[in-house]
């Protein structure tokens, strides 16, 4: 179960760099486009900066506490408490900027009315709808988890690694974001 965990935050990982650089890339492609929603689309593209930091910093803590944990840094108390504050902080950002995202795909799909942009809706929508179903579920289990942790200190180690994590999570997106905005200012510029 580990492993696949892993695999998956590997994945999101990945998946919130390439949000980061598409978004770089579309932020200068909003700046020529005039058509209809652009207000929506400009602040959309704000929510997938939003939405890639999120998963960034998700992943991040996660990998953080793993390492931390393996090398008897932190106790598994820590790292539940990190899992949990993570859940309650990234998740919140993720399903928030999911559902700007979602629209935003529904919006672009019912423009050009082409299958790829049908598809990305759906699988939007799709899982805008799963990340607030899980959200939801597991909100309680997250939020005992740390009301009923008293030690302070674990608390706050816990705190101090999310910060640390954040920090990598903002320099990565920012990298990445310039990357995809270096780009479509060679294409476009």
């Amino acid at each position: 179960m580990e492993v696949l965990t892993f695999i998956i935050m590997l994945i999101n990982l990945g998946i919130a760099l390439w949000n980061s650089y598409a978004v770089g890339y579309n932020s200068v492609v909003l700046q020529y486009y005039k058509g209809k929603f652009k207000d929506f689309f400009t602040i959309a593209n704000s929510f997938g900066l939003v939405l890639a930091f999120a998963g960034a910093a998700y992943a991040l803590s996660y990998f953080l506490s793993l390492i931390l944990y393996s090398l008897g840094k932190i106790s598994i108390e820590i790292v539940n408490l990190i899992s949990a504050y993570s859940f309650l902080v990234f998740g919140t950002l993720i399903v928030f900027s999911g559902i700007v995202i979602a629209i935003e795909s529904i919006i672009i799909a019912s423009m050009r009315k082409d299958f790829s942009s049908i598809i990305v809706a759906v699988y939007n929508t799709l899982a805008s709808i799963f990340n607030i179903y899980m959200y939801l579920r597991s909100f309680k289990y997250a939020y005992n988890l740390i009301a009923s942790n008293e030690d302070e200190d674990n608390k706050n180690k816990a705190l101090m690694i999310i910060i640390v994590a954040a920090i990598f999570a903002i320099i990565l997106v920012y990298i990445f974001y310039k990357l995809g905005k270096e780009k479509a200012e060679k294409e476009l510029g």
